[in-house]
């Protein structure tokens, strides 16, 4: 919903509605209160992505790029000084949450507390190898990789396809992001293009900080795979929880 306060602007068919700074910044103060109050659950990921994406379709829209630099800079500042208080007012809290977002660096340094969850979606990724522990077979999912199937399904996609089958999925989405670009660009209608890049924009963003979060490429954000329904697929009777998980890990 936030994001109709970007597109409204360009809904006459204007191809630089953002040009200027007046409308060009209104949309970011918008989006910047909305994740201002996403923060104060907190919840990272979810304003990261909102962000991200208002800052795509701007940038579509035709905004000044030195505009967002400006907006940016004074931005960043305002995130400075309030994580500056938030560390003086809850150094005990801010410390572990701290450590949850700088585990990727090195999870094994905390394997059972700030880095577990990391470590046990590397270990998915281990089991599955190059091809894969083979369909329903995996392990991790049996209640020892938390949330796996939502925050970490791409990590049971390694383990059970493998780097075959995860690169297959990663090839498709991305071929599913790029087709939906190329039709968003298409539209004859400014706000069809900006409805259209902002979806697929959202879908993408969302999906880069998924993975490169399970993978421990990026800080892990909590955020899930857009396709979230494919856990319908993956995470399926085998992670009952009346089963047993040792007549699985003796396979390994």
């Amino acid at each position: 919903m936030p994001l109709f306060f970007i597109w409204r602007p360009l809904s006459a068919r204007r191809a630089n509605g953002f040009a200027s700074f007046k409308k060009g910044s209104f949309p970011l103060f918008v989006v910047g209160f909305i994740s201002a109050l996403i923060m104060l659950q907190p919840d990272l990921g979810s304003t990261m992505i909102l962000i991200l994406t208002a800052v795509l379709v701007i940038m579509v829209g035709g905004a000044n790029l030195k505009h967002l630099l400006v907006l940016g800079s004074i931005g960043a500042a305002l995130i400075g000084m309030v994580t500056a208080v938030y560390i003086i007012k809850n150094n005990g809290t801010y410390n572990y949450r701290i450590a949850r977002f700088t585990s990727f660096m090195d999870p094994w340094n905390d394997p059972e507390k700030s880095g577990f969850h990391l470590v046990q979606s590397l270990y998915a990724f281990g089991h599955g190898g190059f091809m894969g522990a083979g369909f329903g077979q995996s392990i991790q999912k049996l209640h020892y990789l938390p949330e796996a199937h939502n925050d970490f399904i791409f990590s049971i996609i390694g383990e059970e396809l493998g780097f075959v089958g995860a690169s297959l999925f990663l090839l498709v989405y991305l071929a599913f992001i790029w087709r939906g670009l190329i039709v968003a660009l298409r539209c004859t209608e400014m706000f069809g293009t900006l409805t259209g890049v902002g979806i697929v924009g959202w879908i993408g963003i969302q999906a880069f900080i998924n993975i490169g979060g399970v993978t421990a490429s990026i800080p892990l954000t909590g955020v899930t795979v857009a396709a979230d329904q494919l856990r319908r697929f993956i995470y399926h009777d085998y992670a009952d929880e009346h089963r047993d998980p040792s007549q699985y890990i003796k396979r390994v």
